[in-house]
Formats: structure tokens, sequence, C-alpha cells
């Protein structure tokens, strides 16, 4: 799956947006572009991704020209609010989203307020992008190419682990972890990409599994 994140710099937020959708899936062909190419990554992004644990310092900022040719997925706008003029794409797409956040290389003030902007941003652009990662990609593609993926973050269970059980005859998420031997640790939240109980997306993964099984027997 081919996705391009786009803006109009390409040198902090849709930079942030890929390096975290790559670091959700690498089995994801994920880039980046602005119609105004900066050049650079920006610096303070690149820190605050570090923070993260998430290395986009070999980043390159990119423009889009070089991507008007290919054929995408996905292009997701990253701009913001009403002062900012989104980009477009004029470049073959199946599906055009935008998901819009501050910008905060525009931020003002002390050293302090301009890099809790960042992170503020960062956090921002995380949650929101494992949400449409796991609405838009994970659930539409549960073939075994994906079964590295992790569905439950504090039992570091993957898709193949939950491919298994079910194919073993667990039909929920109790079953699934005692055949797995991998009891909830209680610190979910704190772990997920989104701040996010795995509950309600582990559910749904044992659901479609089941359900593809059932229909290819």
């Amino acid at each position: 799956m081919k996705i391009l994140i786009l803006c109009t710099g390409n040198s902090c937020r849709s930079q942030m947006a890929h390096g975290f959708l790559q670091s959700f899936d690498p089995g994801l062909s994920v880039y980046s572009a602005g119609t105004k190419a900066s050049g650079k990554v920006n610096p303070k992004a690149i820190e605050a991704m570090q923070e993260a644990g998430v290395d986009i310092s070999h980043h390159t900022s990119d423009s889009v020209d070089d991507y008007i040719d290919d054929e995408w997925d996905y292009v997701i706008t990253v701009c913001g609010g009403a002062n900012e003029s989104c980009p477009t794409f004029s470049g073959k797409v199946k599906n055009r989203l935008h998901i819009g956040f501050d910008d905060p290389s525009e931020a003002a003030g002390t050293p302090e307020f301009i890099q809790s902007e960042y992170i503020r941003v960062r956090d921002e652009i995380k949650k929101a992008f494992y949400n449409f990662y796991q609405h838009h990609i994970l659930f539409n593609q549960l073939d075994e190419s994906s079964d590295y993926v992790i569905i439950c973050h504090c039992g570091k269970i993957t898709l193949g682990n939950i491919r298994n059980a079910v194919k073993a005859n667990c039909t929920d998420i109790k079953s699934v972890r005692n055949y797995l031997n991998k009891h909830n640790t209680g610190k979910c939240k704190e772990l997920s990409p989104n701040g996010v109980c795995c509950h309600e997306r582990f559910e749904k993964v044992i659901g479609l599994l089941t359900n593809n099984i059932l229909r290819n027997e």
C-alpha cells in the first residue's frame, strides 16, 4: 500500500506523520512531500520524534512533483486551520483524506513553550495517524503479510498470534490470551500509540479473522 503525506514545506508535520505511520507498519510504502518543499527537515521535529522513539533524521524534504506520476492508495494533507491553505494533488489517488494539525514551527515565545508546542503537535499526530492506520489499513488487510503487526501492546500480541489462536478455535479475548499465555498487564493505554485500550481493536480483529477463516473453510 502506497501512502503520500502532503503539506506545504515538508519539513515538520508531514515528516512526523511519515515517521509515525512507517513505524506502525514497516510493510507500508510511506512517503511525504511538499508543494513548496523547504529542502530540509526541521531539526526541532527530528528532536521531538527522537524523544518518541522514531528516527526521522534520514528523511529528506521532497517536492510533490517527484511523486505526481505515481499511483497512490492514500494522499493525506496535514495542513492546519483557516490561516493556512491546503495543498492539492493532481495525481492518481484512490483515497484523499485531510487530517489537520497546527504548525509548531509558527510557535512564538520562550524556548520551553516552543518545545512544548512541538511535543503537543507530535502527540496529536501520533494519535490521529494510529487511528487512521487502524481503521483504514489494518482492518482492511488481515492477510499473513501483516502477521508481525502488534494488536495488543500490553501483551505484545501480534496479528499472527491471534490468527493462530483463532485457528485453534479461540473466539474471544480471554480464550486468545489463555491460549497464548499472554495476560493483561494493565498497561495497555500507556503502551498503545494512541493512548487507547486495545480491547476494542483486539475484539474486532478476532471477529474479522474468525469470519475470514469460516468463509475460507
